[in-house]
């Protein structure tokens, strides 16, 4: 999914769901993010607030 961080966390709050971050780097151009949705939302780590 491409789009401002913020929106898409905020997206998926909405949608009940609980992200987790699993890596994120940042290249010449543009920073990368990449985040996991657990069923049930039962992570084995801390989700991302807004």
């Amino acid at each position: 999914m491409r789009g401002p961080e913020v929106d898409v966390i905020d997206w998926a709050h909405q949608a009940q769901l609980a992200p987790t971050k699993v890596t994120a780097y940042k290249s010449i151009v543009k920073y990368h993010a990449e985040y996991r949705l657990w069923p049930d939302n039962h992570a084995d780590c801390l989700m991302v607030m807004p």
